[in-house]
């Protein structure tokens, strides 16, 4: 449920999932979107700076609060993992 909520957020990216394992296929998406993979490279970002602007989104988001924090907090693993 939650990767629908963090796709509804970036309606524009392309991901393709399979269903089988959110919780893995979000981490990755985090990730990516962390990297700024879906940006070309001459202008892309670092993952400070891609996290301060995927947190503004979500914060201010629809989303209710529980779902915001849980997104918040996969953010924060996967930044602490890069």
């Amino acid at each position: 449920m939650l990767l629908s909520r963090y796709m509804d957020l970036w309606q524009n990216r392309t991901y393709d999932h399979t269903g089988e394992n959110a919780a893995e296929e979000l981490q990755e998406a985090v990730r990516r979107d962390l990297n700024d993979e879906w940006t070309h490279p001459r202008v892309r970002k670092g993952p400070s700076e891609k996290f301060a602007a995927a947190a503004k989104r979500i914060v201010f988001s629809n989303l209710s609060a529980e779902e915001k924090t849980a997104l918040l907090a996969i953010y924060l693993e996967v930044l602490e993992e890069l």
